[in-house]
């Protein structure tokens, strides 16, 4: 997305973001995530691009760590504050946030679960 200008010419697209942009940032984080997962692991980027949001690289880096109350950007901290208002665990980062041990995990906890349904 960045090294194709996408971010910055505002031609991203982020299924999240249309959602944010029917919805609002509230609505979709406290009732139509939970409906549709128990847990959440979001890479913001997209989703910021796709709202024209410019915020500040230390305001990004402040959003991936939920720290909502150093964010300057308003847009970005009404999406932090909802995401950590969730009543489902959301995690907001860039794009290392969803690499490879993130699918380990996955596998892991299913795993998991498939085992103690067998006990």
């Amino acid at each position: 997305m960045t090294a194709a200008g996408r971010d910055t010419d505002f031609s991203a697209r982020s299924m999240l973001g249309q959602l944010i942009d029917v919805v609002g940032v509230e609505r979709c984080f406290h009732e139509l995530i939970p409906q549709l997962c128990d847990a959440a692991f979001i890479d913001i980027r997209p989703v910021i691009a796709h709202l024209g949001w410019q915020p500040s690289r230390a305001d990004r880096f402040a959003a991936d760590l939920g720290l909502a109350d150093q964010i300057e950007d308003l847009g970005l901290r009404g999406l932090v504050v909802a995401a950590a208002a969730a009543p489902v665990p959301v995690i907001l980062g860039g794009h290392s946030l969803v690499v490879g041990a993130l699918m380990l995990l996955n596998d892991w906890v299913w795993s998991e679960h498939d085992r103690l349904l067998t006990e």
